[in-house]
């Protein structure tokens, strides 16, 4: 176990944490106002992950603005948070970090890395 600053314990580091992080500052539709901050953030919690918790850095998957169209993020999901070797014991936990539109809402359950139909376990 690991000791931050504060004095309290962190948990050792982990292969079992999956993380799929989307950042989008800037859309393609130009009547959506651009943001800052937001890829900023995913890269900031990225290096949270990999230093703090000790997430191995494949186990972490990141798409930034033009990367994270809606086809990438799905296939994000079924490729690196719905793996087998994900299992049933892994932490596997999707983060939008933009604007919360309505295909995200309705993405629902799968977009927050929650098991789906197409689960593989």
């Amino acid at each position: 176990m690991q000791v931050n600053d504060c004095g309290t314990t962190l948990p050792p580091k982990s292969s079992r944490i999956f993380a799929l992080l989307v950042g989008i500052d800037k859309y393609r539709n130009t009547d959506i106002p651009a943001l800052s901050g937001c890829v900023n953030d995913c890269k900031n919690f990225a290096a949270f992950l990999l230093e703090n918790l000790g997430v191995p850095e494949g186990n972490i998957r990141s798409l930034h603005n033009e990367a994270a169209t809606r086809d990438a993020i799905l296939g994000a999901i079924d490729s690196h948070l719905l793996l087998p070797k994900v299992g049933r014991r892994r932490v596997a936990r999707s983060r939008l970090s933009g604007l919360m539109t309505k295909e995200c809402r309705r993405m629902g359950p799968r977009f927050m890395g929650f098991p789906t139909a197409r689960s593989q376990y």
